[in-house]
């Protein structure tokens, strides 16, 4: 009893840690890809020390993602569902490192700052077209890493769905809400900007989820 009992306990605490995971990846990418967007609003005036903060709490952010597919893996492996966990964890290390290779080309603009206006418009043009490259790699990373995301994150909650690891209501919430997120970075690839509006559901359900299991945890067998 003496043993279950510091098991159950151990489950409760590992639960939690991806909670507070969960609430971590929102915090660091958020942040951080909002200061490399003001570090970055003009190419002629980069503001690298905001650059590298951004920088620093994105990349923060993908061994995060990491981590939690990394736990996630053995509470899903246990319900029966080895094959979706160990996808779910795949598609967080994809996600992750797609992440960071955009940050790297983010990270590159300021390579491409302007010294006191060296070598003339041509210079200039050369700067701007290559500013546009990063920034084309920057955002196909991120919507190929939020495509890999989805795909994983509907597969885990549909076998959750079927295994009672969450309350019903909420693994339907996480289909409904990363087959949202797949769309939208689907749809940005192909140039419709629908990303930001179709990422809301999912944002909502990770905040969610994340609470869920701060406080209550999966339902363990």
């Amino acid at each position: 009893q003496a043993w279950r009992q510091r098991r159950n306990g151990m489950t409760r605490r590992s639960d939690a840690v991806i909670g507070v995971l969960f609430l971590a990846a929102i915090v660091c990418y958020g942040s951080g890809s909002s200061m490399a967007d003001s570090a970055l609003a003009d190419i002629d005036s980069v503001l690298p020390e905001h650059l590298a903060v951004g920088a620093l709490l994105m990349l923060l952010n993908s061994l995060i993602v990491i981590m939690i597919g990394a736990m996630v893996f053995p509470v899903i492996r246990d319900h029966g569902g080895e094959r979706a966990g160990l996808l779910y964890f795949g598609t967080r290390c994809v996600e992750g490192i797609l992440l960071a290779v955009g940050i790297v080309a983010n990270m590159s603009h300021t390579a491409l700052a302007p010294d006191d206006d060296a070598g003339g418009e041509n210079a200039h043009a050369l700067r701007s077209l290559l500013h546009g490259l990063l920034l084309k790699i920057s955002f196909f990373t991120y919507q190929v890493a939020m495509l890999s995301l989805g795909v994983g994150s509907v597969l885990l909650f549909l076998s959750a769905l079927g295994s009672g690891l969450l309350p019903r209501w909420l693994s339907l919430w996480g289909v409904i809400g990363y087959s949202c997120l797949t769309v939208g970075a689907g749809l940005e690839i192909y140039g419709i900007p629908a990303g930001l509006a179709m990422s809301g559901p999912g944002g909502l359900f990770e905040l969610t989820l994340a609470i869920w299991l701060i406080a209550r945890g999966f339902v363990h067998p």
